[in-house]
Order: structure tokens, then sequence, then C-alpha cells
């Protein structure tokens, strides 16, 4: 499993939203999240 995040991007090797994946569902919440945290902050100030 190989995964890189970076302001405004994340990027991983593998299949979160699989049904095989533990907590999939929370780890691509998390991805998403943190991804898009930056620009939201730019857009409220």
């Amino acid at each position: 499993v190989h995964a890189l995040r970076g302001p405004g991007f994340t990027s991983v090797q593998f299949h979160p939203e699989s049904v095989m994946t533990l907590h999939g569902a929370a780890i691509l919440d998390d991805l998403v999240t943190g991804a898009l945290a930056p620009h939201r902050a730019e857009l409220t100030a």
C-alpha cells in the first residue's frame, strides 16, 4: 500500500472504497477531506 499527501492533493495506490478494505469509507472520507481542506481555507479567507 502506498499513499502520498500534500497541499490540495491525495494519492493512494489501493482501493479504499473496496468492501475488502477495513474502514474503507472512513479512509476515503479522510483523504477527500484532507485534499479539500486547504481550498476551503482559501475560500473563507
